[in-house]
């Protein structure tokens, strides 16, 4: 809880005060708070640093980041008040580096590519990491799930500033996961808008779509999220890893909705080096995390919550596949109030024991 004094000397308490933007960062330039008042009054508020007016909301300037203060204006008997905001350019529960942190990422670049670059020399895949011989704690470090844990396993093998490119061997161990999410931790660290997003790839194996993540970033010149492979920089699986192709990626929502449609075979569709994880439950689960992703949950690609055990185990019925019509559409739609609020019910959001 964040106490805020605004001008007329009435606190208001603010629960988890998040920036927010509404259409993706796509047609607006300003930012959209949602915000629940608890023995208010009709008087209208303001919230300074955020750029868009609401009902019962008063513009104070369109500046993209705070500070965030809640204005009353006049002597509004407002005793507290909840902002329900999603913010990309700022680190999230998984991507927050620690204090101690900071200093290595000091030389990092400040080009979007560039910095996922980075990434692809400290992370290695646990694929490549398996001729190595590493040992099985090594091992475990695909496991991490914080940005700033998968940092500190990382300088423990070598302490150097983050752009250093490090040996295969003094890599952190992590899956596709890790190279996004970590992607997206620099990326937020230097105010560059930047989500993780999971699903398939289509350029690993011919007619297949193999289990993947990837992260996007805010091209503020072109007004787009673009989709770049970290994990793939510099190799040779796909022509443009720095700028994925409609298609080449498919978020486990988009792979949905071209099953549903009757556009894909659901069971060429699941995990690279498994004869059991492939199938409709696979997109189910994606499309799921994508959207946990998208709340800024980069969750590990075998986390499970709500019903998504069942689904997996064939349990699950066509209630189930509506719920998930329903977040294909959300997660295309790219409304972070319609994320908000779907991530919210209890089948879809993350539990807290996942941490």
């Amino acid at each position: 809880m964040t106490r805020f004094a605004p001008k007329n000397r009435v606190p208001l308490a603010v629960d988890e005060p998040r920036l927010s933007t509404t259409g993706g960062y796509g047609g607006r330039d300003g930012f959209e708070v949602s915000v629940d008042f608890v023995n208010a009054g009709k008087e209208s508020v303001t919230i300074a640093g955020i750029g868009r007016s609401g009902p019962g909301l008063k513009l104070l300037n369109a500046e993209r980041r705070g500070p965030y203060v809640l204005l009353p204006c006049g002597g509004a008997p407002f005793s507290r008040v909840s902002c329900m905001v999603i913010d990309y350019a700022s680190p999230g529960i998984f991507t927050t580096l620690d204090a101690d942190q900071l200093p290595l990422i000091a030389g990092l670049p400040t080009d979007p590519v560039e910095i996922c670059r980075v990434v692809r020399g400290i992370v290695i895949h646990p694929f490549e990491a398996a001729t190595l011989s590493l040992s099985k704690e090594r091992m475990a470090e695909k496991d991490l799930r914080p940005a700033s844990a998968i940092v500190r396993a990382l300088t423990r093998l070598d302490a150097t500033p983050l752009e250093v490119q490090r040996p295969a061997h003094l890599r952190v161990v992590g899956t596709c996961r890790h190279f996004a999410t970590l992607s997206c931790a620099l990326l937020r660290v230097r105010g560059i808008p930047a989500r993780a997003r999971c699903g398939f790839a289509t350029y690993f194996a011919p007619g297949q779509g193999i289990d993947h993540w990837v992260t996007e970033y805010w091209h503020a010149g072109e007004r787009r999220w673009v989709r770049i492979d970290s994990q793939t920089l510099g190799g040779d699986q796909v022509a443009r890893p720095e700028d994925l192709a409609p298609g080449q990626f498919l978020t486990g929502g988009e792979a949905w909705t071209l099953y549903r449609r009757g556009e894909i075979d659901p069971d060429t569709f699941g995990v690279a080096g498994t004869t059991h994880a492939w199938g409709v439950a696979e997109i189910r689960g994606n499309a799921i995390r994508d959207l946990a992703a998208l709340w800024k949950k980069e969750t590990l690609p075998w986390d499970e919550w709500g019903r998504m055990t069942a689904s997996y185990e064939g349990k699950t019925g066509s209630d189930y596949d509506l719920l998930i019509d329903e977040v294909a559409a959300t997660c295309a739609a790219g409304s972070v109030e319609a994320v908000d609020r779907l991530y919210r019910s209890a089948d879809l959001r993350v539990p807290d024991d996942v941490h």
